[in-house]
């Protein structure tokens, strides 16, 4: 490979700096197909992620096998500039998930679309801050209600933008609304937005993922991507909620019925999650609407013990004079604007004792990693 060399020194600096993962997820891609690297198309390379950690290290000279194939040394010069461009997509895409720990990555051609087409669509879309949130949430409209999409094993990150409960829909349209907003919004940076939104650290595992709200909001205010603005409300209430529902109900949880152990350090979680909780909740009797703007999350407190939140939604302003939310609903079995008012919502709402209002920080969130 005694040209591998210069081939690859006349690609740019950005694209050599990847060459070797895009190398690999070529090779993982084109093994599972039985064909050549040169031969693979964007599914296969998505397929061949899974394989790709163990083989992107030794695989820098398929990368220049690459280019010669494509005809960067001795075809015509627009051949050399048609490979270039398809490297750069290529690379740009697996320079984002070669950067997460190596882990499982779940979805589908359609889930890939689909995320493509939204970010596209919000990408020209001028609206700042709630709007941007609110105006991502609608293209979810009418998807169905399902749970536990998020139960895999081994653990890995579930990208489905085709069924949705509560917490996954609010979860992915924050993901899309964020990466919308980026120069160059991408598959691989939303999954890595959605990454950091679900889990507590660059780990996915079943324990590092934010099982109660307490612990979801903590970690993502201290990310710099929510504001818990409950608090400011004069008629707010103090509380602290005390959680144990999942190590008391193991069984209830496939992932701990499997993995019996994990329960004690389930506890030790929970006992973080109880100290960090949300200090304040606005009592639904006390409930005033002004204080809330569009693409603010409201979450609901449960009379459940051991629970601190059974559901969570968008606020939306159907109206000058109507607060609603946008939620998955198990109710309707589908993503839905509430019909009627949040207000009415929660006069019925037996099981809740109130609402956490928290602000995502659309204008000032941090950028995330970016190749």
């Amino acid at each position: 490979m005694k040209n591998d060399g210069i081939q690859t020194r006349r690609v740019p600096a950005r694209c050599r700096k990847v060459a070797r993962g895009l190398a690999g997820l070529l090779h993982a891609a084109g093994r599972r197909r039985g064909s050549s690297p040169s031969s693979c198309t964007l599914q296969d390379v998505g397929e061949g992620v899974r394989q790709a950690p163990a083989r992107c290290k030794t695989s820098a000279r398929g990368f220049a096998k690459l280019l010669h194939a494509a005809g960067c040394r001795r075809a015509s010069h627009s051949c050399a500039r048609s490979a270039y461009r398809c490297c750069q997509l290529l690379l740009l895409f697996s320079l984002s998930i070669l950067k997460l720990p190596a882990q499982e990555i779940y979805y589908t051609a359609t889930d890939s679309a689909l995320c493509m087409r939204y970010l596209h669509t919000m990408h020209t879309v001028e609206a700042a801050d709630g709007e941007r949130i609110v105006c991502t949430a609608k293209l979810l409209l009418d998807k169905p209600y399902q749970a536990a999409t998020l139960e895999r094993e081994p653990e890995g990150v579930v990208v489905d933008l085709q069924r949705f409960d509560c917490t996954t829909f609010v979860e992915t349209v924050l993901a899309l609304s964020w990466e919308s907003a980026e120069n160059t919004p991408t598959f691989a940076g939303f999954v890595e937005t959605l990454r950091q939104i679900r889990y507590r650290g660059e780990v996915v595992s079943y324990l590092d993922r934010l099982h109660y709200l307490s612990d979801w909001v903590y970690e993502n205010q201290q990310k710099g991507r929510i504001a818990d603005v409950t608090s400011r409300l004069a008629d707010s209430q103090s509380y602290h909620p005390q959680l144990f529902f999942m190590s008391t109900h193991p069984t209830a949880y496939p992932a701990l019925k499997s993995h019996p152990t994990w329960v004690d350090s389930l506890r030790l979680i929970e006992q973080r999650a109880e100290r960090q909780a949300p200090s304040a909740y606005l009592p639904k009797e006390n409930f005033t609407p002004q204080a809330i703007q569009n693409g603010d999350l409201i979450a609901f407190v449960t009379r459940i013990p051991g629970l601190d939140v059974t559901h969570i939604g968008i606020a939306y302003w159907r109206n000058a004079d109507e607060l609603t939310f946008l939620h998955a609903s198990s109710t309707a079995r589908r993503v839905v604007i509430q019909p009627g008012s949040l207000q009415n919502y929660l006069k019925h709402q037996k099981q809740c004792r109130g609402i956490w209002i928290l602000r995502p920080k659309t204008s000032t969130t941090p950028h995330f990693y970016r190749p």
